[in-house]
């Protein structure tokens, strides 16, 4: 625990009214009147303190700013402050450097642990009647408070609530006073720093001015979906407390999410990426607490110049959003944004589709017959988010020629490519994210010659990649099945066609896995023990 102490003046912290606590001895006899005064004066100016202490610790950590300040200078010499702030009104506070500490007189001051900084007395945390620790800045909003009665210090710190003893007072026989709060004072051209009495601790609370923010995009920038533009920022009238923030001006246009990088405390940069684009502003904030200054940054969607880009925000309103086109004359479309099922029945709906980017939809599940008998189709980018392709997806496209599967899907449900037979290796790479391969996932589907089977998958259901393919009188056979997965993964039957009497694949497998496949149902049968290959992938 870093301690950070400043002190007030002090006697020794005591848990409870023990007359003999640390050798203090009895305490006294019952004050004079005079007495009574002088140390009802001192009570005055030891809460005076607390509570001037608490006020420079919430203006330095709100933070505050500086309104005015006015030097206190009798005889040419600067013997304290008054300092005005904008939130936490006004104090008066005296420089000096602490001195031993008076015959039972409180040393309070500060210590800060985890970042929260805690009342402390006699150099030790100043605990609650239970033992807690206070933080100065606690829920109450009020300082400790402190009296002298029957011989004793007593110490509240819910605002006189309740009190309980914390060691031996003086007697007021003698004249007493607190020691100074603060060591130094300096200004610089954008704070007042506030040196504590300890010389540890140090405050830097803003002045009060114009606080500004810069940043260098003067035109508005234009988005394709998840592309990233960064602008730099620069604060004026700033300090230590300053923070900056970005935000969409109307969250119900576009999406827009923003990461805002300091470089030192005054300049930095807001990377700005678009989900989902749209028009909207873009309004960069610069805050530290008393003072605020904005600017912005439009942005708009950048619209593709062959195709028809529409972006669904809300889910289920893409028929509603193509009322306006007409739909017959759609070809090629673009759709960013949340689709969900109903928003992809709009789209099969669509009579002359033939080109479909969901590379930038928000859609992680594609639908059950989602396109099935889509006979249009010749080109799909599929979701980047997608991790499972439904049932019959695609059954009988048997125009589909292109397909982009991305990284990170997980399934292929039966049936998906069911009869897509113009789509050949070359466009379906499967990723090694892929665990499972349904029945008939992709059967009849041309894979010229080889096919590669990720490491990941664990399931192969029966004709997912069956295929006779003929040209004429040639009949064009697959010659290799390179599947990386160290653990045979099962399989149905007749997963890859192989013709009667024909020279069946080699089978390529990780090096020390050639065992397993030759005992694994179904792939002991696909090959003959010559043509099971380990190597390494």
């Amino acid at each position: 625990m870093k301690k950070l102490f400043l002190l007030l003046t002090a006697a020794t912290l005591v848990a409870a009214c023990s007359k003999d606590a640390e050798g203090i001895g009895e305490p006294t006899e019952p004050p004079t009147p005079e007495a009574t005064l002088r140390l009802e004066a001192l009570c005055e100016q030891l809460n005076s303190d607390l509570a001037t202490l608490h006020t420079l610790i919430a203006a330095d950590e709100l933070p505050d700013c500086v309104l005015n300040v006015a030097p206190i200078a009798p005889a040419s010499e600067t013997i304290g402050y008054g300092f005005a702030f904008k939130q936490n009104g006004s104090v008066t506070f005296y420089l000096g450097t602490n001195a031993p500490s008076a015959n039972r007189v409180p040393q309070f001051g500060i210590y800060e642990t985890a970042g929260i900084r805690y009342w402390s007395m006699n150099g030790k945390p100043l605990p609650t009647a239970t033992g807690e620790p206070v933080p100065v800045l606690n829920e109450e909003g009020i300082a400790p408070r402190l009296k002298a009665e029957s011989g004793y210090w007593h110490v509240s710190v819910d605002n006189g609530a309740s009190w309980w003893p914390a060691g031996l007072a003086p007697d007021g026989t003698t004249e007493l006073a607190t020691a100074s709060l603060v060591a130094q004072v300096a200004e610089k051209s954008d704070a007042w720093t506030i040196t504590l009495a300890d010389r540890r601790t140090t405050l830097s609370i803003p002045k009060e001015g114009t606080l500004s923010i810069a940043i260098d995009a003067e035109e508005e920038f234009e988005f394709q979906p998840n592309e990233i533009h960064t602008v730099h920022y620069t604060v004026t009238g700033g300090s230590s407390k300053t923070v900056v923030t970005a935000a969409q001006e109307n969250p119900e246009t576009g999406i827009y999410k923003f990461d805002v990088t300091p470089t030192d405390m005054l300049t930095g940069s807001v990377a700005i990426t678009a989900e989902v684009p749209a028009t909207n502003k873009i309004i960069i904030t610069a805050t530290d607490g008393s003072r605020t200054a904005t600017t912005s940054v439009d942005v708009t969607l950048r619209f593709a110049s062959s195709a028809t880009l529409i972006t669904i925000l809300t889910p289920g309103t893409l028929a509603e959003l193509l009322t306006d086109y007409d739909q017959e004359g759609i070809t090629e479309l673009t759709v960013v944004g949340n689709p969900n099922a109903e928003d992809i029945r709009t789209l099969k709906n669509l009579p002359n589709l033939a080109v479909l980017d969901l590379e930038s939809a928000q859609l992680e599940i594609l639908p059950a017959q989602a396109f099935s008998e889509k006979t249009s189709l010749t080109s799909v980018k599929l979701p980047k988010v997608l991790k499972i392709v439904g049932s019959s997806a695609f059954y009988y496209c048997d125009n589909l020629k292109s397909i982009t599967i991305p990284d990170g899907i997980t399934t292929f449900e039966d049936f998906a490519f069911y009869n897509c037979k113009k789509l050949n290796l070359k466009d379906i790479m499967l990723p090694e994210s892929v665990t499972t391969i349904g029945e008939y996932a992709f059967y009849y589907c041309r894979f010229d010659s080889k096919i590669i089977i990720p490491q990941n998958v664990t399931s192969i259901g029966k004709y997912a990649f069956y295929n006779q393919k003929y040209y004429g009188d040639n009949f064009s056979r697959l010659t290799s099945v390179r599947c990386k997965a160290v653990v045979p993964p099962s399989a149905g039957e007749k997963v890859f066609y192989i013709r009667n009497g024909s020279q069946p694949p080699y089978l390529r497998v990780p090096i020390g896995s050639g065992e397993a496949y030759k005992a694994a149902p179904y792939w002991k049968s696909l090959t003959y023990s010559d043509y099971i290959i380990e190597q390494e992938f």
